[in-house]
């Protein structure tokens, strides 16, 4: 009993290593990668929760909806190249792509810090690390989640 009680504390200790942020290594960063930006849905219940007026509650839900949509129609993108340069794609509602060229840099701790851009700014504590093959949004140690999930995946070229 003992010996399978103590297989399932590794495999568990094992599981929960692998789900915490690693390091990023400079190359995971080949290819494009896409920033997505997902409110979810216990953010909109939160805050129609929190509202006593019907109506509000109501503005509350199309406001929602109509962020979802427009989030649905920005399409941001992240070539790293070699020389620490970062181009930002940015193309809404089919438009012609804008590009915009960014720095970036890993840091001794293994964080990836994006320079902002027109299109794209972060706060100067937040950084990026892997997790499960995606770039997750980072701040003092945890994962950006307040109102919404922000993350880059990799697309396949």
């Amino acid at each position: 009993m003992k010996s399978i009680i103590g297989v399932f504390v590794f495999v568990l200790a094992c599981y929960v290593v692998e789900a915490q942020p690693k390091k990023v290594k400079t190359r995971d960063l080949n290819g494009v990668w896409q920033l997505k930006i997902d409110l979810g849905e216990e953010f909109l219940e939160e805050e129609m929760e929190d509202e006593d007026n019907a109506f509000a509650r109501v503005i509350l839900q199309a406001t929602g909806s109509f962020v979802n949509g427009i989030l649905d129609e920005l399409d941001i993108r992240f070539e790293f190249l070699p020389d620490n340069r970062c181009m930002v794609y940015v193309s809404a509602f089919d438009s012609d792509t804008e590009i915009e060229e960014a720095r970036w840099e890993i840091n001794r701790d293994g964080q990836l810090v994006i320079s902002d851009t027109d299109s794209f700014q972060t706060s100067d504590e937040e950084y990026w690390m892997m997790q499960d093959d995606i770039l997750i949004a980072m701040k003092d140690g945890e994962v950006l989640e307040d109102d919404a999930r922000i993350y880059m995946v990799r697309l396949d070229n």
